[in-house]
């Protein structure tokens, strides 16, 4: 059986991978980030009115550097992401569904 360590992501980011755009669970939340995020927040949801959106689309969140893996947002990332527990079954969750993502580096198990 793998396990999983509690511990650094280091780059996985599968609990990124098909978020599609930060996931802000409250209009307050997304409020509380700089104008110039808010401002490109809306113009990705104008531009996915009545079309496909990332989500729908099993893309990633719109802040994750895929080639770093981390948020290029960090500072005014969700909330929820904050509070995402790496190594949790959630964690370990997404990893499961995670095609294409890398290791994470505390894994026993590469994919």
């Amino acid at each position: 059986m793998v396990s999983y360590a509690l511990g650094d992501c280091g780059g996985c980011y599968a609990c990124c991978t098909r978020a599609g755009s930060p996931p802000f669970r409250t209009d307050a939340e997304r409020d509380a980030i700089p104008q110039a995020l808010r401002d490109e927040l809306e113009a990705y949801y104008a531009s996915v009115a009545g079309g496909q959106s990332r989500e729908a689309q099993g893309l990633p969140c719109l802040w994750l550097d895929e080639v770093t893996g981390t948020c290029s947002h960090y500072a005014d990332r969700p909330p929820i992401c904050s509070e995402f527990v790496v190594g949790d079954a959630d964690c370990v969750g997404f990893i499961t569904l995670g095609v294409g993502v890398p290791s994470p580096p505390w894994s026993e198990d590469p994919r």
